[in-house]
């Protein structure tokens, strides 16, 4: 249980990391969603992916400080679940993003929703 609260605290922080550059530096994640320009404003949409990245941190730390409580670890399987979904739409559905560009939040997302479904 220890190893998992150290594997959830470090996604934790990668993504508060990512959103706080898409918050205050929109432009650093251009090379994740190339496409995104063609979007009538995208740095409205990396602030909002920001903010929603910056919720996505803060349950999965609270996930880690009280792991017993159920719902909130219900939460944080499905914020995983979330993502994964918002990145591969990304790829193949609006084609906004490659599969290259986003495989390390797919391949995270991936261990963490095996990890959390037999932890």
């Amino acid at each position: 249980m220890m190893l998992f609260h150290i594997w959830l605290t470090g996604i934790a922080l990668y993504n508060t990391i990512g959103a706080i550059l898409a918050l205050f530096y929109p432009k650093s994640l251009d090379h994740i969603f190339p496409e995104a320009n063609k979007i009538a404003n995208s740095d409205m949409f990396f602030r909002v992916m920001g903010w929603c990245a910056l919720a996505t941190a803060l349950i999965r730390f609270a996930t880690v400080i009280y792991p017993l409580n159920t719902t909130l670890y219900s939460i944080t399987y499905g914020s995983f679940i979330f993502w994964e979904i918002f990145y591969l739409s990304e790829v193949f559905v609006y084609k906004t993003a490659t599969l290259y560009n986003v495989g390390l939040g797919l391949t995270l997302g991936s261990i963490s929703l095996v990890w959390m479904t037999f932890n």
